[in-house]
């Protein structure tokens, strides 16, 4: 719920880890899947399915925590509005404004000065990592038009150690990895039964080092790969309530995720 979104201390600040305290959660680390495999999850944002399902192993969209009010994580078996998942389903909501404005800035920060020595290589290695966050809502129209905004970065410098028997090619690669998300929602109320929302979010993610080809005793630093994601949603929706026991809900959205990889080192013309 909203408060335990808050209030639950997070390494990371990826609300997807939070899925790990649910029953039925087997998994150490989440990462951007709540369970690893292609068809054995499906994200859902405000009913919009997002889920990347071409090639996993490059991630899913990237949603701000802060932009987040509840989730929901379903492992038992789920209603026919939901679906393409043979283990289990998250349905997500994102946050709305309200008749008092209101936001939030926060910063949060990691530094190798508080961190111990790596056991391979006996040493402290490199780290730093600093994330921001700002959220803002507020009344357009008291009662009727209310909107939500958000923005997150985060500067992650890494150092990636080769430890190889070759000591000339034991050198630290170091990358600057960037993080951007952002979103806007607004609410209309038309009468106490029809309601419109629309929402969008992006993200983007810039590894100058892909971590899964960095590092280690078994690769030379020159096979280091360059990744760029981005993601884009977009949802309509529109919701009347007809009676006490009829609902009419109208949907309409977009989603697309994209990726690209190349070779770190850059071939002259």
């Amino acid at each position: 719920d909203p408060r335990q979104m808050q209030d639950l201390p997070l390494n990371g600040r990826n609300w997807i880890d939070l899925t790990m305290l649910a029953p039925g959660a087997r998994q150490n680390t989440s990462g951007d899947t709540p369970m690893g495999g292609a068809g054995n999850f499906q994200l859902n944002i405000d009913g919009q399915e997002v889920t990347n399902n071409m090639v996993q192993s490059f991630g899913q969209p990237k949603f701000s925590r802060d932009s987040i009010a509840e989730f929901e994580f379903v492992s038992n078996r789920f209603d026919a509005s939901q679906g393409r998942s043979m283990g289990v389903q998250i349905n997500a909501i994102t946050k709305s404004g309200t008749n008092n404005p209101n936001g939030t800035f926060s910063g949060y920060f990691r530094d190798d000065r508080f961190i111990a020595k790596d056991f391979i290589q006996n040493r402290v290695l490199p780290y730093q990592d600093q994330q921001l966050s700002v959220t803002f809502g507020g009344p357009i129209k008291k009662d009727r038009i209310h909107y939500f905004a958000n923005y997150e970065y985060e500067h992650n410098p890494v150092t990636y150690s080769h430890s190889s028997p070759w000591p000339s090619f034991n050198f630290d690669a170091k990358s600057n990895n960037t993080e951007k998300k952002g979103g806007a929602r607004l609410d209309f109320q038309f009468t106490s039964q029809t309601r419109l929302t629309f929402r969008g979010n992006w993200a983007r993610v810039h590894l100058p080092l892909d971590p899964r080809y960095s590092g280690g005793a078994t690769r030379h630093p020159s096979t280091g790969i360059e990744v760029g994601r981005q993601n884009a949603n977009v949802t309509v929706n529109l919701t009347q309530v007809l009676g006490s026991q009829t609902v009419n809900e109208l949907k309409g959205g977009y989603s697309g995720y994209s990726w690209y990889q190349d070779s770190v080192l850059r071939w002259a013309n």
